[in-house]
């Protein structure tokens, strides 16, 4: 019974974690899903608008996924339960599509402005911002992939082990 112990105040810390930093991202993306909108009145421009048409549906979808987040309402369950629900998050963190309309949409958007200078100027720059969004990408992936594989992995496979070796237990 020791061992179970830790492993729940391990989970009630790591389901903290993860409750505080979704409440984060939460925030960030419906305050940029209302730049996103101020960016649709702002700029009458028809790649731009359709960029952020494609933010503003994109961010919607986060801030609804991050709110219908799995996990965060079964701080009581049995050892089992909270297996699926760890599985859950792991399932939830891989899942990187949800980004997609983000680095579309403000390229989109990007693309959409007219530039200054010459052809070759404006295409320049449109190129180093989509290496701009492309590494903010990668860094989300990263930290994802951080985040799996240090902390809900190691506890998912716990949790296993406890199920796996005492049923009953809990």
């Amino acid at each position: 019974m020791n061992d179970v112990f830790p492993l729940t105040v391990r989970l009630q810390q790591i389901e903290a974690r993860l409750a505080k930093r979704d409440a984060m991202v939460t925030s960030v993306y419906s305050f940029l899903c209302l730049a996103a909108v101020a960016l649709f009145v702002l700029f009458p421009f028809a790649l731009s608008r359709a960029g952020s048409v494609v933010m503003i549906v994109g961010f919607g979808y986060m801030v609804w996924r991050c709110k219908c987040a799995p996990g965060r309402e079964a701080a009581r369950g049995t050892f089992v339960e909270k297996l699926a629900i760890v599985n859950r998050q792991i399932e939830f963190a891989q899942t990187v599509i949800y980004n997609i309309p983000f680095f579309v949409g403000a390229n989109l958007f990007w693309m959409g402005l007219p530039g200054t200078g010459t052809t070759l100027e404006k295409a320049v720059q449109d190129f180093v911002f989509l290496g701009g969004t492309s590494l903010l990408f990668a860094a989300s992936c990263l930290f994802n992939q951080h985040l799996i594989r240090k902390e809900l992995m190691p506890l998912r496979d716990e949790l296993q082990r406890l199920v796996e070796d005492a049923p009953a237990t809990q």
